[in-house]
């Protein structure tokens, strides 16, 4: 239930902590009055953190929510949320924040997505959750890629580059050994039941610099068995046409942020959001991997890294799977 509430309770607010956020051109700022929770999201989005309101660039959005009462309640924009008494504190609120940075981003497509960068030219491993985003994005960086991001490919609109999102990493032990990084779980902190891990050099080389957009990689589960939890198959990748890439962007993403833009700056034209992707993939190779076992797609992603070294663009539509 949503509703107005001009008799918030301001003693709480006043008392509450206070985090300054600058995400690309969206300010926010979080009121909480459960300093862990305030806590989790400072940890998270320690690189977005701004000292205090007047270092925001842009004009705030300003989110209170209030656990330390009989009646938990998120306020944003002049309406209140009620909460339920069970909620999970810290989890509820780091995904309130993110929630408004995928919608009131203006500046970036912000893609559900890990990215890296290989010799300053961006590669976006989209697809659905659980497919091995994150692992994949942290085996390339162990083998000398640049981590951009394990959460959102943010794509400038105006530019067409990959720029980082350098949020803590977010794994499981297991994404860890498959990496070959499992030695880093001693400094991983434990965050929303996984393993949270800042990234930076040298087992994890972050590129702070936008790179072009070279590679574009959408994830599958075999058609067979969609619900396959152990990728025992072997894998398969086979190039996309650009627009098919651009309309797999599109289509999979427009319940998100793609969905708000499409909203609010494109006036629900759905074409002039479509040809801007495709000028964004426009040199991109693009290609759809049929996820199996997690070695074979890793090397599988290696081998079109090594393609692009040579300068070319596979374009004949054909598929190739590692023996």
């Amino acid at each position: 239930m949503t509703g107005d509430d001009p008799n918030r309770p301001r003693e709480r607010v006043s008392s509450a902590r206070r985090l300054h956020l600058s995400v690309f051109d969206l300010a926010l700022t979080l009121t909480c009055d459960t300093r862990s929770c305030v806590d989790a999201v400072e940890g998270m989005l320690s690189r977005f953190v701004r000292s205090d309101e007047a270092a925001l660039d842009h004009p705030t959005v300003n989110v209170t929510v209030l656990l330390e009462r009989p009646d938990p309640v998120a306020f944003l924009e002049g309406r209140s949320f009620a909460l339920p008494d069970s909620i999970q504190g810290e989890q509820y609120v780091y995904n309130l924040v993110m929630g408004l940075i995928a919608t009131r981003v203006r500046s970036h497509f912000l893609l559900h997505a890990a990215a890296v960068s290989y010799r300053g030219e961006g590669l976006i491993l989209a697809g659905d959750s659980g497919l091995g985003k994150s692992t994949m994005s942290l085996a390339l960086a162990a083998m000398g890629c640049d981590f951009l991001s394990d959460e959102y490919a943010a794509l400038g609109r105006r530019n067409g580059l990959l720029y980082p999102f350098p949020r803590r990493i977010l794994v499981y032990p297991e994404s860890l050994r498959l990496a070959g990084l499992e030695h880093l779980a001693s400094r991983a902190v434990p965050q929303f039941d996984k393993l949270g891990l800042d990234c930076g050099p040298p087992e994890i080389p972050m590129n702070g610099r936008p790179s072009p957009v070279r590679y574009v990689v959408f994830l599958t589960r075999p058609a067979a068995d969609p619900e396959k939890k152990g990728f025992e198959a072997a894998p398969r990748i086979q190039p996309m046409k650009i627009d098919q890439a651009a309309l797999a962007a599109l289509i999979n993403y427009h319940f998100g942020g793609l969905g708000e833009l499409l909203r609010t700056e494109y006036r629900g034209n759905a074409l002039h959001l479509f040809l801007d992707l495709i000028t964004i993939f426009r040199n991109a190779s693009c290609y759809a991997l049929t996820v199996g076992q997690f070695e074979r797609q890793v090397d599988l992603l290696r081998q079109i890294l090594r393609k692009g070294e040579g300068g070319g663009r596979e374009e004949d539509g054909t598929s190739f799977v590692l023996s």
